[in-house]
């Protein structure tokens, strides 16, 4: 939805400044062109990162016209502008930003030259916190990446930088964007002012989130909360997940479906698509019987791995780096629920499991031993990140297939193909597709689809 709406602020004939490389803006601007809005873009870059050049090669790929600069020609190229679009990492309560090192130069010129400013950032990345400044809060970089100017070999004043003992690198990550130089912010819920971040945070938040990027570790703040795993390719500007082209890894590698089910789907239902989109439910560690593994090597899948086992996660987002991480378990309301985790398949929510289930798996387990975490709706989870559609869904919660399905609301995601175990011990695992087949007939009704085929099947 945020893309959605940004494109709708594009305007044919635009001449879009943006600065270094966004995902997000990335997915904005091609969305635009595939619209037929003709469009040209400024790419302004600096040193040492120089991430615009990501930016300029994806676009030229598409055929869009771009014009590449660095931040000593700002004022050239701003007058030229129609509008100004700038990613985020961070939108605090106060409305200010924190972004990419050098955007708020970028916000500040446009504002010197009447230029409107677009900040495109989903909700989950609004803070409570109130930042003035850069330095209160801040990542720093590697200094040494200040040392060298690629294209002049003979420029070396700096290279023994560390032997000079009044002499100190600083290579700050990030910078904060007063509030007064943004026209708006763009969400998934719409345009707002930047006064309205508190509103949002207010209204919209989900209770108990807590975001870890690679490299990076914080405490939950609650015994309950919600964990995201942020792979490398969000590159601190988050993005809608299906919008990002990730290449293959490995044409030849290997499947791990328990059963053969990742073959099957990459074979028979997709054809060896690639570029797809997929949410496994169950990852495991995200290796082991894995029904998405395969599709992102060697088709160049991304998506989403849900995990409630806090073992399993942890191991889960260790061997899947290149993919978002969620350690939740999804249910119709919020609450906290009790995991059996014994490392194990069969792990999974008590209060979910079936009585034979329990049976044959966890016998004589005491419920006040157990882990607690939190549970809260699917479609919520989803909504953090702007899914509305998903390629392949394979759902394995051992024994809360039933419930998930029962509480998806399947006419605000589309959902190609769905892969559900059955193994004669749940009746609500062996159920599921039943019942899914039950909301599907119900959905294509309300749709007034009562003549399109419908096709289940076991794998």
């Amino acid at each position: 939805m945020l893309v959605t709406n940004a494109v709708a602020k594009v305007g044919m004939d635009d001449v879009l400044l943006t600065y270094a490389h966004s995902s997000t803006i990335y997915s904005i601007l091609l969305r635009a062109h595939r619209m037929g809005k003709r469009i040209r873009v400024i790419i302004v870059d600096s040193r040492p990162q120089n991430e615009g050049r990501q930016m300029l090669q994806k676009l030229l790929r598409h055929g869009i016209p771009c014009t590449y600069t660095h931040l000593n020609a700002l004022s050239y190229v701003m007058e030229e502008a129609t509008k100004v679009f700038l990613g985020a990492s961070a939108v605090h309560t106060n409305g200010t930003v924190l972004s990419r090192a050098g955007t708020a130069a970028v916000a500040m010129m446009a504002a010197t030259f009447g230029k409107p400013v677009l900040i495109c950032c989903e909700t989950y990345k609004f803070h409570e916190r109130v930042q003035l400044d850069s330095f209160t809060y801040n990542e720093i970089g590697d200094p040494d990446l200040l040392i060298d100017v690629p294209a002049r070999p003979s420029v070396s004043a700096l290279r023994n930088w560390r032997q000079q003992p009044c002499l100190g690198l600083l290579n700050l990550a990030y910078d904060v964007m007063p509030a007064d130089y943004i026209t708006l912010i763009i969400t998934e819920f719409g345009a707002i002012p930047s006064t309205s971040v508190p509103v949002i945070l207010r209204e919209y938040q989900l209770p108990g989130v807590v975001a870890h990027h690679p490299e990076t570790h914080h405490k939950p703040e609650a015994r309950a909360a919600m964990q995201i795993w942020f792979p490398g390719w969000w590159s601190s500007e988050l993005s809608h997940w299906q919008e990002f082209v990730a290449e293959p890894e490995d044409s030849g590698a290997p499947f791990h479906g328990q059963d053969y089910e990742d073959q099957y789907a990459a074979d028979y239902l997709f054809f060896n698509k690639m570029h797809g989109t997929y949410l496994e439910m169950g990852g495991f560690d995200g290796v082991t019987y894995t029904n998405t593994l395969h599709l992102a090597q060697a088709l160049g899948w991304r998506g989403m791995l849900i995990e409630a086992s806090p073992a399993n996660y942890a191991k889960m987002i260790a061997n899947r780096k290149n993919d978002i991480g969620v350690h939740v378990a999804a249910c119709e309301m919020h609450q906290d629920v009790h995991f059996v985790d014994h490392g194990t398949t069969t792990g999974g929510i008590f209060e979910f499991m079936s009585d034979s289930f329990r049976d044959q798996w966890h016998d004589g387990i005491d419920i006040n031993a157990l882990t607690v975490i939190p549970c809260m709706p699917l479609h919520d989870i989803l909504a953090k990140f702007g899914v509305t559609s998903i390629n392949f869904w394979s759902l394995d919660v051992e024994g809360g297939e039933l419930q998930v399905l029962q509480t998806f609301d399947f006419s605000t995601v589309h959902v190609d193909v769905i892969v559900l175990e059955a193994d004669g011990h749940s009746w609500d695992k062996d159920q599921a597709h039943l019942v899914y087949t039950s909301l599907l007939k119900t959905l294509l009704h309300s749709h007034r689809l009562t003549g399109q085929s419908l096709v289940t099947g076991d794998v």
